[in-house]
This record gives C-alpha cells, sequence and structure tokens, in this order.
C-alpha cells in the first residue's frame, strides 16, 4: 500500500518544531557552525528554483549535525527598498493587470475568493505586502523540511534592524568610506530614484552594469554628429559613420552648441547632462550620404545599416571595417547593393604579426565563414577572437602618429583623454541591456550630484579583501577569480535614495539606506535580534555602544543582558558558511567580505562561501510566468511531497550545474522513493541476521564501500554523487540482493545496517527516515543522529569482486539472449577452474533469473555438454557462454 508521505511529513515537522531540535544554544564543549542563505524578498511567493538553493543549504547543515557541530541556520526576510513599495502603489493605484496578478499569488494560499481580495486590498499598505509574504514564504520553508531555527528570524524593516543598520553606517563614515560628490548610476525614471540589483527586473541573474562609451564628435555644417565607441583607440581607422535610416534623429542645442543623437540617446541625456534643447527631428534616412569630417581630419561619409539600434550609445555608430568584422561585413553587403559605395576601402590601423599584410576583419570573416551581417552567431566569434588578438599581440601602425607602436592593451585611455582635451570626445553612459525596475519603470544612468556614496576604491581596502579571499575557503573554485576581478573594477557605489523602504540615513534627512548597503553584516544580527526581543531592550538603549560592545567587544557591558548577547556572538560568530547562487558574487557577497574586513576583527571574517546553480528550466524551457510554466514553492508538498522533491533536486545535476525539472525524471525518482518506503516498511519485524553468508557479506559489504564513497562525496559538495551512491544505486544492490536470497534472509540482513543507512540518508529524505527510524524502535530522532562508523572489517574487495562477476555474467546472458531472439530452455557456462565454486553456488539463482535450466562446468570438465566449443572462449571472470 502506498504511503500517504504528505501526512508523514507533517507529522515529523510539527515534532521537530514542538521539540525545538534545530534550535541550538551555545556550548562551548561543541564545535560549531553557523549557517546561512541570503534572505529572501517579500515581494512575492517562491519557486522551485529558490528552493533548489535552499534545498542544498539544508543538506549541508543536516551533513554538518551528523559530524558533530552545533549547528545553526537562522533565516530572515529582506523587504528594503523599492519593489515592496512599487507593489502597494500599484495596488493603490488600482492597476488591474497588478492586482491580478498578485490575486494569483495569493489564491495559491487561499481558496476563500472573498479572503483574497481582502488580502489583496490590503496590500495598499506596503508593511502588509511584506508580513504576507514572509507568513507564506515561512510555511513554504517549513513544508520541504528545511531545519532552520526560527526563533531568530527578524525583516529589514523592524525599528531594531534600522538600529543596526544606523551604527554600521556610523563605522563607516569613522572608516572614512562615505563619501559624497557626483557619479554615474543606474536610475529609475519613474521613482527618480537610484536602483540596485535587487530593484532591477532580472537584476540578480543579469546584472546592469554601466558603460562608460567615449561619444566623439564629427563635424557637419556647424554642428556634430556624435558616434558611441567603446574603442577610442580605432579612431584612425574610420572610414564611415553608421545610422538607422529607420530611427528618429535629435538635433539638441545647449547655449552655442549643437549636436545630433537618437532620440532615446536624447532622453537618457537629459540625466547626465541636462540642460540640452530639441530644435529638430531628422529621419536617420535623411542623413545618409551627407558628409562629416573626423575629430583626427577625414571626411568620411554616413551611410545606412539597419543593425544599429538607436537605444544603444548614441544611435551613432563609427565604422572600421579593417578591425571589426561586423563593420567589415556590413559594408560588403552595402557595396554588393550599391556600386557607389565601392570606392571606400578598409584602413589598417593596428599590426598584428598573426594578420601580416592582411585585413584583420576580413580574414576572421573568412575564417568563421560569416555569409552576411546577419549571421550574428559566426560575426560574434569573428569578432570575440580577433579582439582578443588586437588587445594581447597588437599596436597602433604608423597611421596613427605620436601612438604609433603603443600596445592596444595600454592605449585605450591615452586616445580618450586626448579626444577629450581636444574638445572632440565627452562620456556617455548607458546600460549594459535595456532594464526596467520590477515595477517596469525604465531604467537609464543617471549622473547625480550630492549623492552620497560607499567608495570601495582604496587599494589598502582592497588587499584587505584580497587577503581575505587567500584564506577563505570557495567553492566550486572557479568562482575565486571572479571575486578577485570584482573587488579590482568596484569603486563607488551609491547607497542611500530618496525612497522606499528602509533605514533612515543617519547622517542627512530624507535619504533612506538602500537594500543592498543594508545587507552587508547582517549575518550578526541573527546572533542579536532574538535577545533584544526576549530581554525586551528598548529601541533607545539600541546605541552604538551598545553595538560596539555586542559586536565588537569594545567597552563594558551596562547589564546582564548585554553580556549574554556578546557571549552568543562570541561563541557563533563567524559565519562559517554562507551558501547562495553565483548572481550575488559580484554585488551583495562582494559587499559581504568588503565591509566585514571594514569592521570586524580579522577572526570574525567570514569562512566560506559556497555556490549552487539555479534550477531554470522546466521540460528544456526556461521558466517564466509568462509561458505559464513556474512551479511555486507551495505547490511541491501537495503535489509532489518534500522529500521527493528534496531527492529530484539534490540528485538531478551537480549543483555547479544549472538544473531543469523534467516531470518524466520525477516520475521515476517517485517510483524509487516509493520502493524504498515499502522495503522499510517490513524490515522493521525481522530479526537482525547472526550470521552471514558470502551473499549476505556481499549486501554488507557494499553497502559500506559506498557508505565510504558517500562520505567523500559529501566532504567535497558532490551531492548529486552522493544521492545516486546511497540511493539510487544502493537500492539496485538491494534488488538484485533481493532476488539472490529468500525474503527472510533479505530482511534480516538488511536489518544489519539499515540503521546506519537511514541516518546517512536523512540530510535527503529526512521525513521518510524519520518515520522508518521510529518503527525500528528508536525513540530519539534521526535528524540528530551522528555519522555511523564505516566497519572497514564489513567491506570485503573479494568478495564483492566475486559477485560482480556473477552479475556481470548475468548481464553478458542477457545480451546473448538478446541477439538470439528466443527465450533459453538451457544455459552452459563454462568458467576456469579457481572460480567453478561460485558460479556452481549460483546455479539455482541463475536458473530462476533466466527462466532455464542452467549448468556450470569447468572448462577442463570431460563431461560437460559444449557443443559449440564456447568454453574455449572462457576468461577470468567472464565464462564462456552456449545457449539452447
Amino acid at each position: 500500500m502506498a504511503l500517504d508521505f504528505q501526512k508523514i511529513e507533517q507529522k515529523w515537522q510539527k515534532a521537530w518544531e514542538k521539540d525545538k531540535i534545530f534550535e541550538p544554544s551555545a556550548d562551548k564543549k561543541k564545535k560549531k557552525f553557523f549557517f546561512t542563505v541570503p534572505y529572501p524578498y517579500v515581494s512575492g511567493p517562491l519557486h522551485v528554483g529558490h528552493g533548489r538553493t535552499y534545498s542544498v543549504g539544508d543538506f549541508i547543515v543536516r551533513y554538518k549535525r551528523k559530524l558533530g557541530y552545533n549547528v545553526l541556520w537562522p533565516i530572515a526576510f529582506h523587504l528594503s527598498g523599492m519593489p515592496v513599495l512599487a507593489i502597494s502603489k500599484m495596488i493603490e493605484s488600482g492597476d488591474k493587470h497588478g492586482i491580478q496578478l498578485y490575486k494569483e499569488y495569493v489564491s495559491l494560499y487561499e481558496k476563500d475568493k472573498k479572503k483574497v481580495d481582502k488580502i489583496v486590498k490590503s496590500f495598499s499598505d506596503p508593511w502588509n505586502v511584506a508580513n504576507y509574504f514572509a507568513s507564506v514564504i515561512s510555511q513554504d520553508f517549513k513544508a520541504v523540511g528545511l531545519s532552520i531555527d526560527w526563533t531568530r528570524e527578524f525583516n529589514t524593516g523592524e525599528k531594531i534592524y534600522n538600529k543596526f543598520i544606523q551604527w554600521q553606517f556610523h563605522k563607516l563614515m569613522d572608516a572614512g568610506v562615505l563619501v559624497k560628490g557626483s557619479h554615474a548610476v543606474t536610475f529609475d525614471t519613474d521613482e527618480k530614484n537610484p536602483v540596485g540589483e535587487d530593484d532591477i527586473r532580472d537584476g540578480d541573474v543579469d546584472k546592469v552594469r554601466v558603460v562608460d562609451y567615449t561619444a566623439i564628435r564629427f563635424s557637419l555644417d556647424k554642428k556634430d554628429l556624435v558616434a558611441a565607441t567603446l574603442r577610442p583607440e580605432t579612431i584612425f581607422g574610420v572610414t564611415n559613420l553608421w545610422v538607422n535610416p529607420s530611427a528618429n534623429y535629435i538635433e539638441a542645442k545647449k547655449g552655442t552648441y549643437t549636436m545630433i543623437i537618437s532620440e532615446q540617446a536624447f532622453e537618457k541625456l537629459h540625466y547626465q547632462n541636462a540642460g540640452y534643447e530639441k530644435v529638430r527631428v531628422w529621419k536617420g534616412r535623411d542623413l545618409v550620404d551627407l558628409e562629416v569630417k573626423s575629430p583626427v581630419g577625414k571626411k568620411v561619409t554616413i551611410l545606412p545599416a539597419d543593425f544599429v539600434d538607436p537605444d544603444a550609445g548614441t544611435g551613432v555608430v563609427y565604422s572600421v571595417p579593417a578591425h571589426a568584422p561586423y563593420d567589415y561585413i556590413a559594408l560588403m553587403d552595402l557595396q554588393k547593393k550599391n556600386a557607389k559605395y565601392s570606392k571606400i576601402k578598409p584602413i589598417v590601423i593596428i599590426d598584428i604579426e598573426k594578420y601580416r599584410g592582411k585585413i584583420p576583419a576580413e580574414e576572421a570573416c573568412k575564417k568563421f565563414k560569416v555569409k552576411n551581417q546577419n549571421d550574428t552567431a559566426a560575426l560574434d566569434k569573428a569578432t570575440a577572437e580577433l579582439y582578443k588578438d588586437e588587445f594581447y599581440s597588437g599596436a597602433l601602425n604608423r597611421l596613427c602618429g605620436r601612438f604609433s607602436r603603443i600596445k592596444i592593451s595600454n592605449v585605450k585611455d591615452s586616445v580618450k583623454n586626448m579626444l577629450k582635451n581636444d574638445g572632440k570626445a565627452f562620456v556617455f553612459y548607458d546600460t549594459s541591456r535595456p532594464a526596467v525596475t520590477r515595477a517596469g519603470s525604465k531604467v537609464v544612468i543617471a549622473v547625480l550630484k550630492d549623492q552620497w556614496f560607499i567608495d570601495y576604491s582604496s587599494e589598502k581596502w582592497k588587499d584587505q579583501v584580497r587577503n581575505l579571499l587567500k584564506k577563505m575557503k570557495i567553492f566550486p573554485e572557479k568562482y575565486r577569480k571572479q571575486f578577485l576581478d570584482t573587488v579590482d573594477w568596484v569603486e563607488k557605489r551609491p547607497c542611500v535614495r530618496k525612497r522606499g523602504l528602509g533605514t533612515e540615513f543617519p547622517f542627512e534627512k530624507g535619504w533612506v539606506i538602500e537594500s543592498l548597503s543594508d545587507s552587508t553584516i547582517y549575518m550578526i544580527f541573527y546572533l542579536i535580534a532574538s535577545h533584544i526581543r526576549k530581554e525586551k531592550i528598548p529601541d533607545k538603549d539600541l546605541t552604538p555602544e551598545f553595538f560596539d560592545y555586542v559586536c565588537l567587544g569594545k567597552g563594558k557591558p551596562k547589564n546582564s543582558a548585554w553580556k549574554k548577547i556578546r557571549d552568543d556572538v562570541d561563541y557563533w560568530y563567524p559565519n562559517d558558511q554562507r551558501h547562495t547562487a553565483p548572481a550575488h558574487l559580484s554585488n551583495h557577497l562582494t559587499f559581504y567580505l568588503f565591509h566585514h574586513t571594514k569592521m570586524f576583527p580579522e577572526k570574525y571574517w567570514p569562512v566560506m562561501i559556497s555556490f549552487n546553480e539555479m534550477l531554470t528550466g522546466r521540460e528544456g524551457i526556461k521558466m517564466s510566468k509568462s509561458r505559464g510554466n513556474v512551479i511555486p514553492l507551495v505547490d511541491i508538498p501537495r503535489k509532489y511531497g518534500a522529500d521527493l522533491y528534496r531527492l529530484y533536486v539534490l540528485s538531478s545535476n551537480d549543483i555547479q550545474s544549472t538544473a531543469d525539472w523534467r516531470e518524466a525524471d520525477v516520475t521515476n525518482a517517485k517510483t524509487k522513493l516509493q520502493k524504498l518506503a515499502d522495503e522499510l516498511s517490513h524490515v522493521g519485524k525481522a530479526q537482525k541476521a547472526k550470521t552471514l553468508s558470502d551473499t549476505d557479506k556481499w549486501i554488507v559489504s557494499k553497502f559500506y564501500s559506498r557508505l565510504r564513497a558517500a562520505k567523500d562525496h559529501a566532504d567535497n559538495f558532490r551531492l548529486r554523487e552522493y544521492c545516486v551512491e546511497l540511493f539510487f544505486e544502493m537500492l539496485k544492490d538491494l534488488d538484485y540482493y533481493k532476488r539472490r536470497v529468500p525474503e527472510k534472509q533479505f530482511y534480516s540482513t538488511l536489518r544489519t545496517f539499515v540503521e546506519d543507512w537511514l541516518i546517512t540518508l536523512e540530510p535527503v529524505i529526512p521525513h521518510l527516515c524519520e518515520e522508518a527510524w521510529h518503527n525500528l524502535g528508536n525513540k530519539s530522532y534521526v535528524s540528530l543522529e551522528s555519522w555511523p562508523k564505516i566497519k572497514e572489517t564489513a567491506i570485503d574487495a573479494e568478495i564483492e569482486s566475486r559477485e560482480g562477476f556473477v552479475q556481470k555474467t548475468i548481464a553478458d546472458v542477457r545480451q546473448v539472449l538478446k541477439l538470439v531472439g528466443k527465450p533459453a530452455r538451457k544455459i552452459y557456462l563454462y568458467t576456469i577452474p579457481p572460480e567453478l565454486k561460485m558460479y556452481k553456488d549460483s546455479e539455482s539463482f541463475l536458473s530462476q533469473e533466466f527462466s532455464a535450466d542452467v549448468k556450470v562446468f569447468a572448462v577442463n570438465d570431460p563431461k560437460k555438454v559444449d557443443p559449440q566449443n564456447k568454453s574455449s572462449k572462457a576468461k577470468p571472470g567472464k565464462p564462456g557462454i552456449y545457449v539452447e
């Protein structure tokens, strides 16, 4: 009979909570393990992709408990910034699409339509949004069996948290890293606020960077047509300009100066260099064939190109066909259509030994077999290779005047500065990709004045972080370089905004600390928040002196409550492992390292950061709301069951790989899980075997061999291999062993090691393991049991090898039968003498396995039946086979 997994899961979740088994206290006799995963944002329900990270996290902490660690895994909820406020504003304004979306979200948890309507209506208050989704996310986490200590929960809008963050900013001010000035930032055009990754749609997985274009002025009849480039050093090789003939271009004037840029660029310019007025609108086609003068004195023609994106840069592109495959192939395509442009020839300005005497872009296009300008895949490859060759091996040639012979890797800034100093260029900022906020507002780059920043540019500070990274454990190791690269380029980052939820900036009224800046050291607040509540410490007493003492040990305690908190912090901190997805690396996690090195003594610096990739697809198609293929986390325990979900997400892919939800694979895992449950339901009635045959010793040996391998997998975060080893492969072993011996013998032998098996399966499928553990008569929780000792004396390589030969022979016979295409009546096996007993002892089993009469002979047996001399084929561990 199939078990009611949902009932079993709820039973043990209630028991864990009732007995507070995941609520540890400081115990100096035990080695501690303080584990965190970034807190979830409370703007809506989570889905199975989020659940993968938390399930991996739960495996890690459950495994650590088994190794004897005193484990703490707390959680909190993030509501700072604009998203929650934007939802509230959307509901309040009566946005039909937004209201319908949030009714769908709430309906995942509430079945009463009137209640759904009432809850969504209440979302006009942002606190109701935050509180509602924090509560249901908590339920979802509990329902998939996460072993979290919920007593330390908080959210980032609480006054106690605000006091903590204000203390953090006082420390940053004292350290001299809070500065005020002008800087280019990502900006919400509706809310008139700087925005970070958390505010931008998909900003956590597809980061939006500030792109620093060099906008170069080309003279056109007392005005400038402005082209944006990322490679100003190639200005010497310009042969023409490209404009999109279908796009609108704005002639804009400020004072006596006039320039022409795309309509989209003109809109962005307002946020970077205000004061320009629209004079005239040009169609791109009206600019085509006009002649302009480049900053280096050449006259070049404006040509049409549909590939020019008017929303990228200035919407005007200068063409260097000798060194840019896209420009080269576009020029060739245009010349084929119109012979009047055939006089335009590529100008080679970069010497590279590899392309000596040739046009580099032409050679790259030939190599990658570029067909035309629509062949973007080949063009991208050609561009990447050529730009790499030029950067590392190229130098400007004699056509480039005073810059000749200077390597490309060194010359970019020099040319850019020359053009700017000569008044021929300026900086134009753009986003690295088109972006909108979570609320749908357009995101542009704005240059803000009197903006507050955290200045990460100090080399001394960067060196501290680099030294920390040398000592830290990072898994996978490949991400260490990405951390170091991020440390190299990070400079100033805006840390406040005019609107949004969060903590009031302590140094200037009207500013709120932004959402990434308030989430860099909060891990230590897990060790403080619950004590503040328990000891009923009033807000007025949460002074800088209080946080200096409890966080840093500076000063003296005012009372026993302070001392109690300090002791807890000193026991649990630092954060031993922070686990998340790679999208957080270049922002949150990098700031996490910076702020810890600036604010805390070295003994409190982070110890380890680990990553898993996300579960992003369903049946090979990326999950998205628009496709309707997102699986909400709340549906998991209802439709699949917590243990099945955990088993699937931990075993389907290595954690270093992105995962995909495939129903066929889930169904297969469900079948295996039910099979395990069936076997466990019988084993409790069996008595442990007192004596073991060689076949019994084989299954015991296989288990402890697999257990030894599994521990190595767990220690090295090979969670998929762990699941395959201890669950899937072990079930195969048991299935074979069950066919090999009488049923009573099967269960009595299984009873000798089943408890060790349950203990080690618990990090993957804890609910089923708790149920079976107690059915065996145990009173303790399997979740708290120690990792079993590997019984080395039970591991017998010779027995495993011998039984492996029998299994291999079964596979060989099946292959022969498949070729024959008929069921066998008799099967004869011919083996070399030293192996005879092993196969002789297996005759009845093999006969049963093939529903045929199986006879085993030694190859030198004169009485053997061998009409086709198959005995001559016998080798060690591989008998000759004859089928009749």
